[in-house]
Protein backbone atom coordinates (compact mmCIF):
# COMPACT_ATOMS: atom_id res chain seq x y z
CA UNK A 1 0.00 0.00 0.00
CA UNK A 2 1.27 3.11 -1.01
CA UNK A 3 1.93 6.17 1.43
CA UNK A 4 -0.88 8.43 0.21
CA UNK A 5 -3.48 5.16 0.35
CA UNK A 6 -2.04 5.44 3.91
CA UNK A 7 -2.96 8.63 4.54
CA UNK A 8 -6.27 8.66 2.68
CA UNK A 9 -7.96 5.10 4.49
CA UNK A 10 -7.01 6.85 8.31
CA UNK A 11 -7.98 10.50 7.55
CA UNK A 12 -11.76 9.42 8.51
CA UNK A 13 -10.62 7.80 11.51
CA UNK A 14 -8.22 11.31 11.88
CA UNK A 15 -10.92 13.55 11.29
CA UNK A 16 -13.78 11.36 14.08
CA UNK A 17 -10.40 11.57 16.76
CA UNK A 18 -9.61 15.55 16.01
CA UNK A 19 -13.67 15.89 15.75
CA UNK A 20 -14.00 14.12 19.17
CA UNK A 21 -11.88 15.77 20.85
CA UNK A 22 -12.88 19.53 20.09
CA UNK A 23 -16.07 18.45 21.18
CA UNK A 24 -15.08 17.29 24.35
CA UNK A 25 -12.95 20.63 24.69
CA UNK A 26 -16.48 22.32 23.91
CA UNK A 27 -18.12 20.58 26.63
CA UNK A 28 -18.41 23.47 29.00
CA UNK A 29 -19.98 25.72 26.27
CA UNK A 30 -22.15 23.54 24.93
CA UNK A 31 -23.58 22.48 28.58
CA UNK A 32 -24.15 26.27 29.76
CA UNK A 33 -25.66 26.48 25.97
CA UNK A 34 -28.16 23.73 26.20
CA UNK A 35 -29.13 25.18 29.76
CA UNK A 36 -29.87 28.28 28.03
CA UNK A 37 -32.10 26.57 26.08
CA UNK A 38 -34.04 24.74 28.54
CA UNK A 39 -35.08 25.07 32.22
CA UNK A 40 -32.32 22.72 33.35
CA UNK A 41 -30.80 19.73 32.32
CA UNK A 42 -29.01 16.35 34.18
CA UNK A 43 -25.65 14.83 33.06
CA UNK A 44 -27.57 12.02 31.87
CA UNK A 45 -29.51 14.38 29.62
CA UNK A 46 -26.21 16.18 28.55
CA UNK A 47 -25.11 12.87 27.58
CA UNK A 48 -28.17 11.55 25.62
CA UNK A 49 -27.99 15.47 23.42
CA UNK A 50 -24.31 14.64 22.62
CA UNK A 51 -25.45 11.08 21.31
CA UNK A 52 -28.21 12.55 19.23
CA UNK A 53 -26.47 15.61 18.20
CA UNK A 54 -23.22 15.21 17.43
CA UNK A 55 -23.11 11.11 17.39
CA UNK A 56 -20.64 11.46 20.34
CA UNK A 57 -21.14 8.90 23.19
CA UNK A 58 -19.70 10.55 26.65
CA UNK A 59 -19.44 9.05 29.86
CA UNK A 60 -20.71 10.16 33.32
CA UNK A 61 -16.93 10.48 34.27
CA UNK A 62 -16.79 13.07 31.38
CA UNK A 63 -19.89 15.14 31.94
CA UNK A 64 -19.63 15.06 35.93
CA UNK A 65 -16.02 17.03 36.50
CA UNK A 66 -17.39 19.37 34.05
CA UNK A 67 -20.38 20.23 36.06
CA UNK A 68 -18.82 20.36 38.72
CA UNK A 69 -15.90 22.87 37.01
CA UNK A 70 -19.34 24.74 35.61
CA UNK A 71 -20.69 25.30 39.30
CA UNK A 72 -17.91 25.93 41.12
CA UNK A 73 -17.16 28.78 38.50
CA UNK A 74 -20.74 30.25 39.64
CA UNK A 75 -21.62 29.36 36.03
CA UNK A 76 -24.22 26.54 36.96
CA UNK A 77 -26.04 25.53 40.12
CA UNK A 78 -27.79 22.48 41.15
CA UNK A 79 -31.41 22.46 41.86
CA UNK A 80 -32.00 21.81 45.46
CA UNK A 81 -33.49 19.01 47.42
CA UNK A 82 -33.92 16.55 44.13
CA UNK A 83 -33.25 13.07 43.92
CA UNK A 84 -31.66 13.41 40.64
CA UNK A 85 -28.97 16.28 39.78
CA UNK A 86 -30.58 18.99 38.07
CA UNK A 87 -28.90 21.73 36.66
CA UNK A 88 -29.78 25.65 35.85
CA UNK A 89 -28.17 28.19 34.43
CA UNK A 90 -26.95 31.25 36.53
CA UNK A 91 -26.55 35.02 35.80
CA UNK A 92 -23.23 34.77 35.19
CA UNK A 93 -23.79 31.82 32.91
CA UNK A 94 -25.96 33.92 31.03
CA UNK A 95 -23.47 36.36 31.01
CA UNK A 96 -20.70 33.57 29.49
CA UNK A 97 -22.99 32.23 26.95
CA UNK A 98 -23.87 35.39 25.68
CA UNK A 99 -20.51 36.67 25.36
CA UNK A 100 -19.60 33.37 23.51
CA UNK A 101 -22.57 33.91 21.07
CA UNK A 102 -21.48 37.81 20.70
CA UNK A 103 -17.73 36.78 19.37
CA UNK A 104 -18.57 33.72 17.70
CA UNK A 105 -16.92 34.77 14.56
CA UNK A 106 -13.72 35.48 16.30
CA UNK A 107 -13.84 31.98 17.14
CA UNK A 108 -14.28 30.75 13.48
CA UNK A 109 -11.76 32.81 12.78
CA UNK A 110 -9.19 31.20 15.08
CA UNK A 111 -9.85 27.93 13.51
CA UNK A 112 -9.79 28.35 10.19
CA UNK A 113 -6.30 30.66 10.70
CA UNK A 114 -4.98 27.44 12.78
CA UNK A 115 -6.09 25.01 9.89
CA UNK A 116 -4.81 26.88 7.10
Amino acid sequence: MSPQNVTSASSPKVFLRVRRRVLKACLPVAIITQLSERRFLSAPNIIEVFKKRYKIQLSAGTVYPVLYALEKDGKITRLPNRRKKFYVLTNEGKATINNIRENVEELHKIINELVS
